[in-house]
């Protein structure tokens, strides 16, 4: 089978020749491999390739700011845990980076330097066959692609065969051999076919014309020169060895983008890590590495969902959710009718992409009311990936579709989107360097304790259209 047609047809090939695009994470995936098993298991299901590459990545890059911040700390004055930080940090993170929101909603590259760049894959025409031309793109996320659902088939449509102003034509149509009696030649809004039998009559001839079903040759005679361009459909044979058939490349494109921090400082009293300890078995230091790690999850996450909304473009206006029940009609009924309204807000950007719709949605408290009491509505049983419910999570589904609740957004501000299987398929990317770092644990004169807490990542928006806002009105709380 051609190897395209593999990449196309199966969706794991396609996740996997992605793989094969990123080779350099291959022994980074491996060696974390015991790791990535850990957490499948604990969540009780396979992670989707990019979460494993994600992981296994900022496994390495952890790994080695701790190699770093060893040697860094090798001469100071100050005591140092860098060395019994490791094992805990690695552990850390590979709890935390699989319940990051973040990879179900939009495409995750991790990056191994502060200065890094996002890809995408662009598939293009590699053919000129009908209308379409070679180097047309499509399936990018940075434009509002082309889509000829004829270019593989036996169909051409609307191929360029010869300008206007004259009486006399001849040339050759370019796919062979012709399938007898398909000939279509549009001259001035007539129509001139083929009978089957080599010959081209129509109204606008000076007498029939001739069609070469083997060479594609053909020639005619207008009654009157021709006022417009003339373009011609037809069918050709591609069951005849050799064989014609159009072709698709695809090249790996990059753009830049640089890293950028947070930070957040911890202090706590030497007598309070005593008293933890003591009374409730705890080991404050811990505590606070586990929550500030989620405290810095859920900035991300709400980081990111408020980007979505601020870029979302599928619409110029927020698609409006009137929340207000009409008389008449319970409640119920009528929240049932959102789903209506996120229908719309899919079509709103199939019709601006022309190749994917909605299949995620993100709301503030008062969208989660309406969609929580949706008849269509099933509520995530808490495991998997993203389903703590704390911070922005994963509330359940709406006819199949995740709803994830934001406690950023606006309560009435919802946004929808599309994330695709793929690596490289969703209109914006997240970056990480290393998700989760300590510095050093310092003990002052005066007995407190201090350590800081930062995460290095780079975003990048690539396309918009894959985002529609919406909101909600007149939503009372009752």
């Amino acid at each position: 089978m051609d190897k395209n047609a593999v990449v196309f047809n199966n969706p794991q090939a396609l996740l996997q020749e992605e793989m094969n695009l990123l080779g350099q994470n291959k022994p980074v995936v491996n060696k974390w491999a015991k790791h990535i098993e850990a957490v499948e298991r604990a969540w009780g299901g396979k992670m989707p390739l990019d979460r494993r590459v994600v992981l296994a990545t900022a496994l390495e890059n952890t790994q080695q700011k701790l190699a770093d911040a060893g040697s860094l700390y090798e001469t100071a004055v100050q005591p140092s845990d860098v060395g019994p930080f490791k094992k805990f940090a690695i552990e850390l993170l590979t709890a935390l980076v699989p319940s990051m929101i973040v990879p179900d909603i939009v495409t995750v590259q991790p990056m191994t330097n502060r200065i890094g760049e996002v890809r995408y894959i662009e598939y293009m025409y590699a053919s000129d066959k009908g209308r379409t031309k070679a180097g047309t793109p499509f399936g990018s996320p940075f434009n509002k692609p082309e889509s000829d659902i004829w270019y593989s088939s036996e169909y051409v449509e609307e191929e360029f065969i010869a300008e206007a102003g004259k009486t006399e034509y001849s040339g050759n149509l370019d796919w062979l051999p012709i399938r007898p009696g398909t000939v279509e030649i549009m001259v001035d809004g007539y129509k001139v076919v083929d009978n089957g039998n080599g010959k081209l009559q129509g109204e606008p001839l000076a007498g029939d014309g001739e069609i070469n079903y083997g060479s594609g040759q053909f020639d005619f005679e207008l009654s009157a020169e021709a006022d417009e361009d003339i373009f011609a459909n037809y069918e050709y044979n591609n069951e005849d060895v050799p064989a014609q058939s159009p072709k698709v490349k695809f090249r790996l494109k990059t753009s830049p983008v640089s890293a950028r921090t947070r930070k957040i400082n911890t202090s706590f009293s030497f007598d309070a890590a005593i008293d933890m300890q003591r009374d409730y078995g705890g080991e404050i230091n811990a505590m606070l590495v586990s929550q500030m790690a989620a405290e810095i999850k859920h900035e991300i996450d709400g980081e990111i969902m408020a980007d979505l909304r601020k870029i979302a473009s599928a619409t110029e206006q927020p698609i409006v959710f009137d929340a207000a029940v009409p008389q008449a009609i319970n409640m119920r009924d009528h929240y049932d009718t959102f789903l209506q309204t996120v229908i719309r807000a899919g079509n709103a950007i199939f019709n601006k992409t022309r190749r994917a719709s909605l299949n995620f949605l993100i709301g503030g408290t008062n969208v989660a009311n309406i969609v929580e009491y949706n008849r269509q509505f099933v509520r995530a049983d808490g495991t998997g990936f993203g389903a703590d419910p704390v911070g922005p999570h994963l509330s359940g589904f709406l006819n199949g579709i995740p709803f994830y609740k934001n406690p950023f957004y606006d309560p009435n501000h919802w946004v929808g989107g599309y994330k695709g299987r793929g690596l490289f398929d969703a209109g914006y990317a997240y970056l990480p360097h290393y998700p989760v770092m300590a510095s050093q644990l310092i003990m002052t004169e005066e007995f407190e304790a201090k350590r800081g807490y930062a995460t290095s990542y780079g975003k990048k928006n690539l396309n918009s259209d894959l985002y529609v806002k919406g909101e909600i009105k007149n939503f009372d709380g009752s």
